[in-house]
């Protein structure tokens, strides 16, 4: 009887009493903060968001001795240092334009939807805004966004190389990466 009484009441447990189903209590009808806002008005970092940043610049950062073996492969035996070193060096040269002058053009706040100014220049200040919101919701600190993007900026020309291969000296290689650094890919970045 007692298994009768509680499958009438809509409770399938006989040993355990059914509680009725009380309705939501509103617990506050103030306006609550969103999530993602520190109560300081700043925006909270996720760390899984940061970390799969991070994680993705890595894998690009591997693309990068991975695309040298994989073109040294393809070139006379002659070639093969060359061509690996011309894949290497961008990661020198890049980063020393990426940091001085290549974030600020491609993703400074102010300036046409051409070329950015110069408010970040060798990311002075970039930690002025502490995060950077790559979507609603989404927030990672700002340095973690110029090394991802850097990563980018680093592979573009390297994979420039295969057209290259046997063609161009060393010294002409280290001078386009340079004037494609600063000239070209900030504005296509910023596009």
């Amino acid at each position: 009887s007692t298994l009768m009484q509680s499958r009438k009441r809509g409770c399938h447990d006989h040993v355990h009493s059914c509680r009725p189903i009380r309705p939501p209590v509103a617990l506050n009808t103030r306006e609550q903060p969103h999530p993602g806002i520190l109560h300081t008005g700043q925006p909270a970092v996720n760390g899984a968001d940061t970390a799969w940043v991070l994680i993705c610049a890595g894998l690009v950062l591997f693309m990068v001795p991975g695309l040298a073996l994989f073109y040294g492969g393809m070139v006379p035996v002659r070639n093969v240092l060359t061509m690996m070193m011309q894949n290497i060096i961008p990661l020198g040269i890049i980063t020393v334009t990426w940091v001085l002058v290549g974030y600020t053009l491609a993703f400074s706040n102010k300036g046409n939807s051409l070329v950015g100014e110069f408010d970040a220049l060798a990311l002075i200040d970039v930690e002025t805004p502490q995060f950077h919101t790559v979507a609603a919701g989404v927030t990672i600190p700002a340095l973690a966004f110029v090394a991802y993007q850097m990563m980018f900026a680093i592979i573009t020309p390297a994979l420039l190389t295969g057209a290259t291969a046997g063609r161009l000296k060393f010294a002409g290689w280290t001078v386009f990466l340079a004037a494609w650094s600063i000239l070209v890919y900030p504005q296509a970045a910023r596009w």
